[in-house]
């Protein structure tokens, strides 16, 4: 097992010694590595994991991995699994609750957000809860309300809160943002609960996500025109596919299947020459992706093809191997 990094252990720690707490470190900094830590560091006998549905089987795995000797009872649920549960069925108590990816609970209307931080809900039914989010509040202060009101650090309601911290549109009465000079405030009230850290400043060698525009070059194909729609201008172009949707669809999965093959040579080559360890394409349309799939196994690379038609096993069987 690789032995933790001392920010790791910091974060550990933190989570260990407090009931109600925020771990909002930044992307890829091993956020689940630190609350099992901490779990572990308490020997807690039950835990409930809840997390974006993708990411069900990434926890499953992160408990083997990190406490491979773990006898308590960890179960790892979705945010809709638990909104469509009854309340008896998953609010029990337990000793702790871990919410991953915790701004999925943001609207305080929300049966989600009520169920994790309600009244009843795992914030009350449990005797700890550590929330994780390298995004607690994306788009303005007021997404942190439902958490901080549930953790005790805010005494106001939510009315209150908004037209405190956040900016409001007069005619629309929406939320635009968050007042900047309302910052420093927020950030004391945090304090106590939460714990923040970047990837540069924990892990600076730690190599960056890259994204990059690849233009693919689609093969001649006898079953669609790649020149169509060339001449016309935008409004014509939009109104043919409006009247033609049907076609539209048919073409646009053609012209993915006329890239299949240059996409094939580009991702060999690239995985042949170490210019990248691993890779991920996304599509639209099955057909294209599968054969894609083929293609790469058929040059001795491993492959594997996730669609909505993909059973949660299979799912969880590819994403671990990954």
């Amino acid at each position: 097992m690789i032995p933790p990094a001392p920010y790791q252990i910091v974060g550990s720690e933190f989570l260990a010694a407090r009931r109600f707490a925020l771990l909002g470190d930044e992307m890829r900094v091993r956020k689940s590595r630190q609350a099992i830590m901490a779990a572990e560091k308490l020997d807690l006998k039950s835990i409930i994991v809840v997390c974006p549905a993708i990411a069900v089987a990434h926890w499953r795995a992160e408990f083997q991995r990190w406490w491979p000797t773990c006898t308590a009872d960890v179960e790892v649920m979705s945010y809709d699994r638990l909104r469509r549960s009854e309340r008896k069925e998953v609010l029990r108590r337990r000793d702790l609750a871990i919410v991953d990816e915790c701004h999925f609970a943001k609207n305080p209307e929300a049966k989600r957000t009520k169920m994790v931080y309600g009244k009843g809900g795992l914030g009350w039914v449990c005797d700890r809860l550590w929330a994780l989010s390298g995004t607690p509040a994306p788009k303005h202060a007021g997404e942190l309300w439902p958490m901080m009101k549930a953790f005790g650090v805010e005494p106001l309601d939510y009315d209150q809160f908004i037209n405190r911290y956040c900016v409001i549109n007069s005619f629309t009465l929406q939320i635009k943002g968050t007042k900047t000079e309302m910052i420093p405030e927020l950030k004391e009230k945090l304090k106590s609960i939460m714990l923040r850290r970047t990837r540069k400043e924990v892990a600076p060698d730690m190599p960056a996500i890259d994204f990059q525009f690849l233009e693919v070059d689609p093969r001649p194909s006898t079953k669609v025109d790649l020149n169509a729609g060339s001449g016309m201008t935008d409004e014509q172009l939009e109104a043919w596919i409006t009247a033609n949707a049907a076609t539209d669809t048919s073409n646009r999965r053609e012209v993915a299947l006329a890239k299949a093959e240059s996409l094939i040579e580009i991702v060999d080559f690239t995985l042949d020459n170490n210019l990248l360890a691993q890779t991920v394409v996304f599509g639209w349309h099955k057909e294209p992706l599968q054969r894609v799939c083929w293609g790469l196994t058929a040059r001795g690379h491993r492959a594997a093809l996730l669609t909505g038609d993909s059973t949660q096993s299979q799912r969880e069987r590819v994403q671990v191997d990954f």
